[in-house]
């Protein structure tokens, strides 16, 4: 017998119908799928660039969190002991290099705008603790911008702005305020002595420092038109002044300032005593408004980048005929 060749062909009928119909897509398909790649890429390069945005913003929000620790301030506010008095009080705490060594400088303000009448409203000392209490070097005591030495209303001659002999500072104290193991004062209210005076002249007729209110900081509306017994006579400042305080330890931040307070007159316990509030500085507001706004940036972009992936993975399936 002999073996018929058998010849294998595949017929354009039996093709079709031996196979699966075959997939057309449409031009317009694929137009469309091109579209939703292009829109994935776009989204891929959005998140890269809010990243870079975000990287940015975050190196402005650390300038500015550098920018909010240079100056710390707190503020006092309290009824005065007669009707129509308010007692309010400033004490901005800052650091500045000078040479190799760092300063703290203290700012301490009255604010109260009405006119004294008696020792309760002079404001004599401020009482702070220190981390580690340190003990630092009194540099100088001077008058602030726009502030003048009067006695009676009437206003003092004083050379170079000096009032260094009529405050003192003292580190350790026991006794103080709110616990307090610092303070700057112009009375001595058993913790301060004549060592413990900053260099340079007192104001004008303040004799006996730091003893009694002489050489205390007054209200910028004092005419001496309102003194009864106990001021008259007494020079004041009117009504602020700056401490620099010299060897502050190179560790030493501001945020290691607690337990501020204000004192008034020249006894502790029976005279006001206001506690301190600290307020936020402007660059510290303006770090936490950039934080939020970040975070609502990032979690919004996050949100549509999520959706322009589900949209371009439901597009690429549809158009592709994947289930």
């Amino acid at each position: 017998m002999g073996i018929q060749p058998v010849v294998w062909g595949i017929s354009a009928a039996s093709v079709g119908s031996a196979t699966e119909p075959s997939i057309a897509v449409p031009v317009w398909s694929n137009t469309l799928l091109m579209r939703g790649l292009r829109k994935c890429r776009q989204s891929v390069w959005m998140c890269v660039a809010m990243l870079m945005w975000a990287v940015m913003l975050m190196a402005a929000l650390t300038i500015l969190a550098t920018s909010a620790q240079s100056a710390t301030t707190y503020i006092a506010s309290s009824p005065g002991n007669d009707a129509g008095e308010t007692n309010k009080a400033s004490a901005t705490f800052s650091l500045s290099l000078s040479g190799t060594t760092t300063n703290l400088l203290v700012s301490l303000t009255n604010l109260a705008k009405y006119k004294p009448n008696d020792p309760q409203d002079i404001l004599t000392a401020v009482f702070f603790s220190l981390t580690g209490d340190p003990t630092l070097t009194k540099v100088s005591a001077l008058l602030n911008a726009g502030s003048v030495g009067v006695k009676n209303g009437s206003t003092l001659t004083v050379p170079g702005g000096v009032v260094g002999g009529s405050w003192a500072y003292a580190a350790g104290l026991s006794g103080a305020p709110g616990g307090a193991n610092e303070g700057i004062s112009a009375a001595g209210f058993g913790l301060f002595g004549s060592a413990n005076l900053f260099p340079g002249a007192a104001l004008p007729g303040d004799g006996s420092t730091p003893g009694g209110l002489g050489g205390g900081l007054t209200t910028a509306t004092d005419d001496g038109s309102k003194y009864k017994g106990g001021l008259t006579g007494r020079p004041f400042i009117k009504d602020s002044a700056v401490f620099t305080l010299g060897a502050v330890p190179a560790s030493f931040t501001l945020s290691g300032i607690s337990g501020v307070s204000f004192q008034y007159g020249t006894t502790l316990g029976t005279e006001p005593n206001l506690p301190g509030i600290l307020i936020p500085e402007p660059s510290a507001v303006m770090l936490a408004i950039l934080g939020i706004v970040l975070l609502g940036l990032i979690n919004r972009q996050r949100r549509a980048h999520s959706r322009r992936r589900s949209v371009c993975a439901v597009t690429v399936n549809h158009r592709t005929g994947v289930e």
